[in-house]
């Protein structure tokens, strides 16, 4: 299970064993660490922040070794790997605003994949990997939106004037869980994959976000 903690008084990240209950690995450098993910079963990725630097980082748990996959000025971020560990997904301001870029883990080619709006961000792939779920700022108001894996098919899933955010399939494929904010509090609704049957569930009375499907 990886993780980031500010019990040592700042942003660590934290890789812990959680059937030994025992830390496997953690960073402890200056700066933020946000936004893990798994680019196979031995290999954390997450972002690093530290100054106007950010980076995009691995870590293999079983050769120990670390690589710097992605740094420059500015913002890199939400990091999401494809369920076959060939591309990443990430968040970039590069050309001015946070847009979504595709990383080729084999030759580590990078590519925009939007460019409609002034922010795209929380990207993350479907089961199959041939489907994109990202939240998109339009007209004031950020939105659920898919697109195919190659960035075309643009379509937006929620019209609600109001902040959704955090997206995730269900482990089929079928579903998406998200986060929006509704009366002052962050409630987390269920939708088919295009947008249909939009649903609420309520689990408490407090906010509720960052939704995720048990594998």
């Amino acid at each position: 299970m990886a993780y980031t903690s500010f019990k040592d008084g700042r942003s660590n990240l934290y890789v812990v064993d959680y059937a030994r209950k025992n830390e496997v690995y953690s960073d402890r450098s200056e700066g933020m660490k946000l936004g893990t993910a798994w680019l196979n079963k031995s290999t954390v990725v997450y972002s690093h922040t530290s100054g106007k630097t950010s980076s995009i980082i691995s870590y293999d748990l079983e050769k120990h070794s670390k690589k710097t996959l992605i740094q420059r000025e500015g913002i890199l971020t939400s990091p999401s790997v494809s369920p076959d560990g060939s591309k990443l997904l990430f968040v970039s301001d590069m050309y001015g605003s946070p847009q979504i870029f595709l990383r080729d883990n084999g030759s580590g080619e990078i590519r925009r994949l939007t460019h409609y709006g002034t922010y795209n961000s929380a990207p993350n792939f479907s089961p199959k990997g041939d489907l994109i779920v990202f939240v998109s700022k339009l007209e004031g108001s950020f939105e659920i939106c898919t697109m195919n894996a190659d960035g075309s098919n643009q379509r937006v899933l929620t019209s609600d004037n109001t902040i959704n955010d955090s997206p995730h399939f269900s482990p089929c494929g079928r579903y998406i869980l998200y986060s929006s904010l509704r009366g002052g509090k962050y409630v987390v609704y269920v939708m088919l994959f295009n947008g249909d049957n939009k649903r609420l569930l309520r689990f408490t009375d407090y906010n509720e976000e960052q939704p995720k499907f048990v594998p």
